[in-house]
């Protein structure tokens, strides 16, 4: 039996306060320690996310049960700041061993046990089942090599066994959020996996769509009702109208059980799995909030893109959804393939028109596995790669990627045209003061980051 902690890394800078102070608990945390518990280890959580934890902190509270492992879960962005957090806990306890895992590495753990000495292990993939047998291992002084799907450090050299990345079956497993401290809102996905195969995404999933049972489902959201009556809950499911059949089971659940009479949800899907015959059940069971990616808004681009939809399909499900009082989040991304100034506008005057209750506009990130990584990495679809510091790589605040047609300056300014367009010229001025008082963080660090570089390239070269 041994102490693991799992770490919900801190932040250094509040960019996005909806992923960098969220109002939900860390779902990884919460999926992966009961199989640890079950084998006998001790497990300390960390959300230092939820928690506002600083650094410092973060890393006090971990050396103080010194574990034997600890996992740290991390996107792309924050890979550099996780590897930092790890070299301090190392520092504090130097027999501890440190594991890595969450999208970056499942797109790239080689070259992450490669590009970072202080992890011990890179790990690709879902956790439940390879992580208990992983820590086993690793307790028992036996090769991190013993489990498939690794990337570790041995003898000085990294090593490295691939895996068809073997998915969790979601009915063998459940999350426990009691072990995580209470909070408003719950994040859970109850389904992984996505079918479609778009250019800026990596999948980390797999594209086979894997859902528990749906009576499982109604007994983890009990459990998180009576734990913490949260206001809301947000289903993770990449699509959450897939497979139908199945979606609409667990719907019938929600409101058959009471369960839609004490807490609302929000989901995200595909426009193309959203049909009008299922808004109702949406309704009746609690949803209040429809996300869907537009994507873009050049017509041309949607065709190359091959989303089987046109501009007048997404203002007619817009309206649809409008029309039975659900929230509308549309999203979408400056910086596909061969983008141009004029497709770019093309978007943001697209997202005027279709005026979502909340607007999404990302800027186009070479996330590691992704199609746009190839690209850019080869000078391929007018991409400049202009950055390979991780920390450049945030779709909102980041400096990674422009294109031949379309600076990134252009692109940036184009983002926050978009906001301000969408509430100013649909007349929703007191909607607007809200968004900015609530996102004034962001729209600081965007100002600042847009003006440091309007200077830069503004200044004299040296003679």
């Amino acid at each position: 039996m041994a102490t693991v902690a799992l770490i919900n890394p801190p932040v250094d800078r509040v960019q996005e306060v909806e992923y960098d102070r969220p109002a939900f608990p860390s779902e990884a945390l919460a999926w992966l320690a009961p199989p640890l518990l079950a084998r006998g280890h001790r497990v300390l959580l960390v959300d230092a996310k939820l928690e506002a934890l600083s650094f410092d902190e973060t890393v006090r509270r971990v050396a103080a049960c010194t574990p034997a492992v600890v996992g740290i879960t991390s996107y792309t962005h924050e890979i550099k700041r996780v590897a930092r957090l790890a070299a301090a806990l190392k520092a504090a306890s130097p027999r501890t061993k440190t594991v890595v895992g969450g999208p970056h590495t499942t797109a790239i753990a080689e070259d992450t046990a490669r590009e970072f000495e202080v992890f011990d292990v890179a790990f690709a993939g879902e956790g439940e089942d390879r992580f208990p047998e992983l820590v086993d291992a690793l307790c028992a002084g036996r090769s991190a090599g013993s489990v498939s799907g690794l990337a570790w450090r041995e003898d000085s050299e990294v090593r490295h066994r691939p895996t068809d990345r073997p998915r969790t079956d979601l009915g063998a497993h459940e999350p426990d959020f009691t072990l995580l401290p209470r909070a408003r809102h719950y994040f859970y996905s109850f389904a992984r996996g996505c079918p479609y195969d778009c250019s800026f995404c990596a999948n980390p999933n797999g594209r086979i769509i894997r859902g528990a049972p749906p009576e499982r489902v109604i007994s983890d959201l009990q459990k998180i009702l009576d734990y913490a009556q949260p206001e809301q809950i947000r289903f993770g499911n990449e699509n959450f109208l897939l497979p139908l059949n199945y979606s609409r089971i667990v719907m019938e659940l929600v409101v058959s059980s009471g369960l839609s009479q004490h807490f609302v949800y929000e989901i995200q899907t595909a426009a193309r799995s959203l049909d009008a015959s299922d808004l109702d059940l949406l309704r009746r069971s609690g949803c209040f909030k429809v996300c869907f990616g537009l994507e873009t808004g050049d017509e041309a681009q949607l065709k190359q893109l091959k989303k089987n939809r046109d501009l007048e399909h997404a203002k007619a499900l817009v309206e649809k959804l409008r029309q039975r009082g659900f929230e509308v989040e549309i999203n979408a991304i400056l910086g596909h393939p061969g983008e141009t100034l004029r497709s770019a506008k093309n978007t943001v005057d697209a997202m005027v028109m279709l005026n979502p209750t909340r607007p999404s506009l990302g800027l186009m990130t070479p996330y590691p596995g992704t199609a746009v990584a190839a690209m850019a990495r080869e000078n391929r679809g007018g991409y400049r790669l202009l950055s390979r510091d991780w920390d450049a790589y945030g779709k909102q605040c980041g400096n990674a990627l422009e294109l031949e047609g379309l600076s990134r300056r252009q692109m940036e300014w184009l983002q926050l045209s978009c906001v301000v367009r969408i509430f100013l010229e649909n007349g929703r001025y007191a909607e607007f003061v809200r968004f900015c008082l609530d996102y004034r963080r962001e729209a600081m660090m965007f100002l600042r980051t847009f003006l440091g570089r309007v200077m830069w390239r503004q200044r004299p070269a040296a003679s």
